[in-house]
């Protein structure tokens, strides 16, 4: 459950449980496309037999990009996996694409909608050849801003 400063909790989502067990298990579970704010988050644990226990509450600030930014890949150079980060000061339409040292372009690696902050995406290049490749981010915020940057990244097979 979420709330934000001065409301009421809301319940944002639910994970399954696994059962009673003795066994550690791990949940995740990602509230994304938030704005900036300060957002205080519980758990509520329903069991079998209905009844529930909250958990203890947790403040979590999150803060808007002021300006749009393409960083470098990590690891680079990489084999076969390297994480991209990006982000957004505007709500986007966001293209990724992936091009070869020729120029030629290899794959759009995503294209969609994205809300405001930050993000990271892990690209697998298995089907790639070694080589030297190239990634753009295109974004076009629906506040009217343009941004556009290229960086190099190297697969070593």
């Amino acid at each position: 459950e979420r709330k934000a400063a001065g409301g009421e909790f809301q319940t944002v989502g639910y994970v399954n449980g696994n059962g009673t067990t003795t066994e550690k298990k791990e949940y995740a579970f990602t509230d994304a496309g938030l704005g900036a704010g300060k957002y205080t988050y519980r758990l509520r644990q329903v069991d079998f037999d209905g009844t529930s226990e909250y958990s203890s509450e947790v403040e979590a600030d999150i803060i808007v990009p002021a300006e749009y930014s393409l960083g470098q890949n990590y690891p680079n150079p990489f084999n076969p996996s390297t994480s991209i980060e990006f982000a957004l000061k505007a709500d986007a339409k966001v293209t990724l694409r992936l091009f070869d040292a020729l120029g030629q372009e290899v794959r759009t690696i995503l294209s969609d909608n994205y809300a405001t902050g930050n993000y990271k995406i892990d690209f697998n290049a298995s089907s790639l050849n070694s080589g030297v490749y190239f990634y753009t981010i295109e974004a076009s915020g629906v506040d009217g801003s343009k941004f556009t940057s290229t960086k190099k990244m190297i697969l070593m097979k």
